[in-house]
C-alpha cells in the first residue's frame, strides 16, 4: 500500500509540475483534499458512507483527469452544473461525518450523568443522529427515570416518554429487537 501511494504521489506530482501555472493551484487543493481524505479514513472518515466514497472518486477523477499527449495537456473543463454538484457533495461529505460526531460526543458525555441531566443530553443529541443505538438509549433512560421515581404520575409519564420513543423508532427501524422489548414493556400503562 505504502509503494502504491508512493507511485501515485509520484504521478500527480508530475502532472502538477506539467499544468500551466494558473491551474496548478486548483490542482494542489485536488491533491491536499485527497491527502486530507486518506489521513481521515484512517481515524474516522468513513468510505462506507455513499456521499464520502462518491466524493473521493469523484476528487480521484478529477485529480487525474489531465491528459499528456506529446507534451500538451488538455485540462478538464467543468461547467456550472458539475461545479455546482461538486460542492454539494463537499457538503454533504462535511456535514453528515460533523453531525455524527456531535451526536457522539453527546452520547459519550451523557454517560457520567445522572438520569435526568442524561436524558437531557441524550434529547439533544438524537436528532443529529436519530440511530436506532441513540434512540435505544435516550428510551431506556427515560424508563430508569420511572423506574427510581418515587411519584407513581412521574414514573408513568416517564415510561409513557419511553414508549413514544421506542415507537417512533420501530416505525423507522422495525427490525431492532432492543426497541420492540422495550416497546412491548411500556406498552400496556394505565
Amino acid at each position: 500500500m505504502i509503494g502504491l501511494l508512493g507511485w501515485l504521489g509520484w504521478i500527480f506530482l508530475r502532472r502538477l509540475k506539467a499544468l500551466p501555472t494558473k491551474k496548478q493551484f486548483i490542482y494542489a487543493g485536488l491533491l491536499s483534499m485527497l491527502v486530507v481524505m486518506c489521513v481521515g479514513s484512517l481515524t474516522d472518515f468513513h468510505f462506507f458512507i455513499p456521499a464520502n466514497a462518491f466524493l473521493f472518486f469523484l476528487t480521484v477523477a478529477i485529480a487525474c483527469s489531465p491528459s499528456f499527449y506529446k507534451g500538451h495537456t488538455h485540462l478538464l473543463h467543468l461547467g456550472w452544473f458539475k461545479r455546482a454538484l461538486f460542492v454539494a457533495i463537499c457538503v454533504l461529505a462535511v456535514w453528515v461525518p460533523t453531525c455524527k460526531t456531535i451526536a457522539w460526543r453527546l452520547m459519550f458525555q451523557g454517560r457520567g450523568l445522572k438520569l435526568e441531566a442524561r436524558a437531557f443530553v441524550y434529547e439533544k443529541a438524537v436528532p443529529y443522529y436519530p440511530s436506532p443505538r441513540n434512540a435505544m438509549r435516550l428510551a431506556v433512560t427515560y424508563y430508569n427515570i420511572g423506574v427510581h421515581s418515587r411519584n407513581l404520575e412521574l414514573r408513568y409519564a416517564y415510561w409513557r416518554q419511553a414508549n413514544r420513543v421506542a415507537k417512533m423508532y420501530l416505525e423507522r427501524y422495525p427490525k431492532d429487537k432492543e426497541l420492540s422489548l422495550l416497546y412491548v414493556r411500556t406498552r400496556d400503562l394505565p
